[in-house]
C-alpha cells in the first residue's frame, strides 16, 4: 500500500512539472446547477479530471493533457495510429456522455489550446456564434438514424405491388415454359431497375415523416459499401436533433415506420441520445486534422 501511494504521489508530482495543453470538450451555459457533477469526470488522460473555465455567462469544459503527446507535430504522428485515435475518440465521447443533463455545445475531438488565455480569447472571438448555436440547439440531443434496404426482399415486394410488374408476373403462368422463362428474366430485370428509384423515393418519404418529430436534421454522406449487414445496403444516414421532451415520440415514430416497411425489406439502426455533434458548427480555425491550431500565450500552462 505504501508503495502504491508513493507511485501515485510521484505521478502527481511529475504531472505537476509536465508542460500541458488545454483540451476543450465543450461549452455549457452558466449557472451550472451541479458543478460537482462535472468535476468528478476523468478527462482523456489519467488523473486529469475535467474542470470549468467561466466566460461571460458560459463555461468551457476542459482538462489538461501533456504537451509532448498533444503538441501539433506529435499529434499529427499519432493520428496515423488507428488504435490510439479510436481509444481517445471513445474517451472524448465518454466525457461528453457523462455530463449532467442540460444544454451542451460539444467540440470536435482534439480541440486544443495552449492555455486559458488563448482559450478565453478564442471564446471571445466567437461569442456571437456560441450564443447562436445554443439558441439553435437548445436542450436538444442528437439521434442517428440509418435506413437499410434488402434489395432481394424489396424487389419481391415490388413484383407483388407495382401494377406493371404484377401483370407481367401473371402472364408467366399463361404462356409456354420457354416463353415463361424469358418473361421471368425480364420481370427480374424490370424489378431491379425500378428498385433503385423506388427505394430512394421511399427513403425521402420516411425522412420527411421523421423530420416532423425533430427540430433539425443533418443528412450524412454515404460512403461506398457502408453497411455491416450482409445483403443489405445503406439507403440514408441522418442525424436528427430532438428535444428531450420529444424523444419518446421520436422513437415511437421510428418504431411505427419500421413495422410498416418491414415487408418491403427496409430496416432501421437508431443510435442515441448523443451530444449534438453534428449541430455544433463553431469554427475555431481548426487544422486539417480537425482541431484548433495551438494558440500563442500561456506557453507554460
Amino acid at each position: 500500500m505504501i508503495g502504491a501511494q508513493t507511485t501515485a504521489g510521484s505521478r502527481r508530482k511529475k504531472q505537476g512539472r509536465e508542460s500541458t495543453l488545454l483540451y476543450l470538450y465543450g461549452v455549457v451555459p452558466l449557472p451550472v446547477e451541479t458543478p460537482e457533477g462535472y468535476l468528478k469526470i476523468e478527462g482523456l488522460e489519467q488523473d486529469r479530471p475535467l474542470y470549468l473555465i467561466p466566460f461571460d455567462g458560459l463555461a468551457a469544459l476542459v482538462s489538461k493533457v501533456p504537451r509532448r503527446v498533444y503538441a501539433e507535430q506529435a499529434l499529427k504522428e499519432r493520428f496515423q495510429d488507428h488504435d490510439w485515435v479510436q481509444a481517445r475518440a471513445l474517451a472524448h465521447h465518454r466525457v461528453l456522455s457523462s455530463l449532467p443533463a442540460g444544454p451542451l455545445l460539444p467540440f470536435k475531438f482534439c480541440t486544443l489550446f495552449t492555455g486559458e488565455t488563448a482559450l478565453l480569447r478564442a471564446l471571445a472571438d466567437h461569442r456571437t456564434d456560441l450564443q447562436a448555436a445554443f439558441t439553435a440547439i437548445g436542450g436538444g440531443r442528437e439521434w442517428g438514424v440509418k435506413l437499410f434496404v434488402d434489395y432481394g426482399v424489396f424487389c419481391s415486394y415490388l413484383k407483388a405491388t407495382l401494377p406493371h410488374l404484377t401483370q407481367l408476373a401473371r402472364r408467366t403462368s399463361t404462356v409456354s415454359p420457354g416463353t415463361a422463362f424469358f418473361l421471368k428474366r425480364k420481370l427480374e430485370t424490370m424489378a431491379r431497375e425500378a428498385a433503385g428509384g423506388a427505394a430512394s423515393e421511399r427513403a425521402r418519404a420516411i425522412h420527411k415523416v421523421i423530420s416532423r418529430s425533430a427540430q433539425a436534421e443533418r443528412i450524412q454522406a454515404i460512403r461506398s459499401q457502408e453497411s455491416d449487414r450482409p445483403a443489405k445496403e445503406l439507403l440514408s444516414n441522418v442525424a436528427y436533433l430532438v428535444p428531450r421532451g420529444g424523444e419518446t415520440r421520436f422513437k415511437q415514430v421510428i418504431a411505427e415506420l419500421a413495422r410498416r416497411h418491414t415487408t418491403a425489406g427496409l430496416s432501421f439502426d437508431v443510435v442515441g441520445p448523443l451530444p449534438p455533434y453534428n449541430f455544433a458548427t463553431i469554427d475555431m480555425e481548426r487544422t486539417a486534422v480537425g482541431r484548433a491550431p495551438l494558440r500563442d500565450g500561456d506557453r507554460h500552462a
